[in-house]
């Protein structure tokens, strides 16, 4: 949109349905603190917008770095309504990313890519990134992930895995060649009880006490838009985000399409 501005050009934009829907929002707005290349907006984790809809939310609410004003168009969808997850679409699954080749493993990512900001896999190197995490230093019974199974109407099974090179998918995971331990997620099919993020959440701080070696980054901060470095470090409670998400709902009504 930047560009297109600049160059004084009309952009089309060719609008294609959120996975998840557009009804579910969670997480944090993001702090101006932990903007980066895979934050840039204040937006929640998950968003709820079509791509579409979250170009005209951009465009109108002055986020981007222009003064050109943008001539903006989106094409919209037919049959597509808010309450519906991709499996509803009835369309094929085309993979955005080579580590996201189901709708499962698309479903789970807004909660367990936080992993990517810890020491421990986030599965990348096996079959089912997102799907899978753990580490070498992972210590747990199986029966003490009963009560977040239950909570998140999921299937967690304890697993063992070994991360290795994927040309053009992996190059180098995290623990490659090393024997872990961790846990697989699984659905049977029915995603309405499950908070993607939460579970994401629940999970970390799982991983957080039984883990030996166990760290956090920077980055976590980044992707979740708030400091969850301190708090996962000291022990805190996850503060919650109602109000923030009240605040972007109303604020994105202006720009929704559906």
């Amino acid at each position: 949109m930047e560009t297109a501005a600049e160059h004084d050009k009309e952009l089309w934009v060719l609008d294609r349905p959120n996975p998840l829907g557009g009804k579910y929002v969670a997480g944090w707005t993001l702090r101006d603190e932990f903007s980066s290349f895979v934050g840039p907006y204040p937006l929640p984790i998950a968003y709820g917008t079509t791509i579409g809809e979250l170009a005209r939310m951009i465009a109108g609410e002055g986020w981007l770095e222009t003064e050109d004003p943008v001539n903006l168009k989106v094409i919209e969808m037919q049959g597509w309504s808010r309450d519906m997850l991709w499996p509803e679409t009835g369309r094929e699954w085309i993979p955005p990313s080579p580590n996201l080749p189901t709708f499962e493993h698309a479903f789970v990512y807004p909660g367990t890519v936080i992993f990517e900001g810890t020491n421990l896999s986030e599965g990348r190197g096996t079959e089912d990134p997102f799907l899978t995490i753990g580490s070498p230093n992972m210590k747990f019974k199986a029966s003490e992930l009963a009560a977040i199974a239950d909570k998140h109407n999921v299937k967690l099974d304890s697993v063992t895995f070994t991360p290795q090179s994927i040309p053009g998918v992996a190059a180098s995971p995290k623990h490659e060649g090393e024997l872990c331990t961790g846990i697989r997620i699984s659905f049977d099919g029915d995603y309405s009880q499950t908070d993607p993020v939460k579970l994401g959440l629940d999970l970390l701080e799982f991983a957080r006490d039984h883990t030996t070696d166990f760290e956090i980054i920077p980055f976590a901060n980044n992707l979740y838009g708030i400091d969850l470095k301190s708090i996962i470090e000291n022990g805190n409670e996850i503060p919650g985000w109602g109000e923030e998400i009240q605040a972007f709902i109303a604020k994105r009504q202006p720009y929704l399409l559906y």
